[in-house]
């Protein structure tokens, strides 16, 4: 999940703890004081409902970003809740919209195809209710009332399709605009740098051995006079898209500028030769697919080496990327 979504729906993750814990303190309340006769497993669950939704706020505020456990925990209890409510609680008709409830969450924190999933699971547990009921020969909903509870359900999945889909492509669109490079759809300059220092943390924690390295274009100012700059973009979006699809998403790949790209692993993910070949496969490709001449240098440095600091590993790489340009030069 992206960080701008992770964000936004950690505050919804926040909002909706918040309103559940008020909600199940209200429940408490009108027991107590008498207002609500209710089964003892109606008590217990919610009970357990109260426990989790305390559980998931320590997870929730314990982390920096959304905790999708928490979520998953949530909305399992709250579909084992509106079974046990619907069941047990049959002198309450509105009960149903706890599934319509259910659902729209579900669309919202999981996406679409889950949210059908659940409108289905919901609908059966609805209809199989219905008739249990009238073949015990007990009171239930009339027959219009389960057409409009099915009808509105549907509408309701529909409309929450169609905003979990909006907010998805608004999502990406977003992220898109903030970390990636508008031409080859690498990580731009800003992000790559970020993205690295935070692989460089994490690896220093666990002593990891991390590799970096530069590549650049040879002689990219003299395709883009001899043959445009048109098809100057199509060699760098072509190199972009060849590279990333051979180094995988375990391997940190941005564009840093103009023809000068730069990537970054654990070298138990990819190492220097895997990158290297990488590195060649797809020149090879970029002449064969245009006909053209298309060189590159590449530098490495590692952390074995340097140390885990950013600036040194990509100073050292600089260094080895030009050594090695400056030899096809003599």
């Amino acid at each position: 999940m992206h960080e701008i979504r992770k964000n936004y729906f950690k505050k919804m993750q926040v909002a909706l703890l918040t309103l559940g814990l008020l909600a199940v303190i209200s429940f408490f309340l009108l027991f107590f004081l008498g207002e609500m006769a209710l089964p003892e497993i109606i008590v217990a669950e919610a009970t357990l409902i109260t426990l989790l939704i305390f559980y998931s706020f320590y997870r929730v505020k314990r982390s920096k970003t959304y905790d999708e456990r928490s979520t998953e925990i949530i909305l399992g209890a709250f579909f084992l809740h509106c079974i046990i409510v619907y069941f047990l609680v049959s002198y309450d008709p509105l009960r149903v919209v706890w599934l319509q409830v259910f659902i729209s969450l579900v669309f919202v924190f999981k996406g679409v195809k889950l949210g059908v999933i659940a409108t289905g699971l919901s609908l059966l547990v609805v209809l199989f209710g219905n008739y249990l009921h009238f073949k015990n020969s007990e009171g239930f909903f009339e027959v219009q009332l389960i057409w409009t509870f099915v009808t509105s359900t549907i509408m309701i999945s529909g409309a929450a399709a169609v905003v979990g889909r909006y907010y998805e492509d608004l999502f990406a669109a977003t992220y898109s605009h903030s970390q990636l490079d508008g031409l080859t759809s690498a990580f731009n300059s800003k992000s790559f740098r970020e993205k690295c220092e935070e692989m460089l943390e994490k690896a220093k924690t666990h002593n990891n051995n991390v590799a970096y390295c530069l590549i650049d274009l040879d002689n990219f100012k003299i395709i883009n006079d001899e043959k445009g700059h048109l098809f100057g973009d199509k060699v760098l979006i072509m190199f972009s898209d060849a590279m990333k699809s051979k180094i995988g998403e375990d391997v940190l790949f941005g564009r840093l500028g103009g023809d000068e790209f730069s990537c970054m692993s654990l070298t138990g993910k990819f190492d220097k030769m895997q990158l290297e070949f990488a590195f060649k496969s797809v020149l090879k490709e970029l002449q064969e697919k245009f006909r053209y001449t298309v060189g590159g240098s590449i530098g490495f440095s590692f952390s074995d080496d340097v140390g885990y600091d950013f600036n040194k590993l990509y100073r050292v790489a600089d260094e080895a990327m030009y050594n090695n340009k400056a030899k096809k030069k003599t």
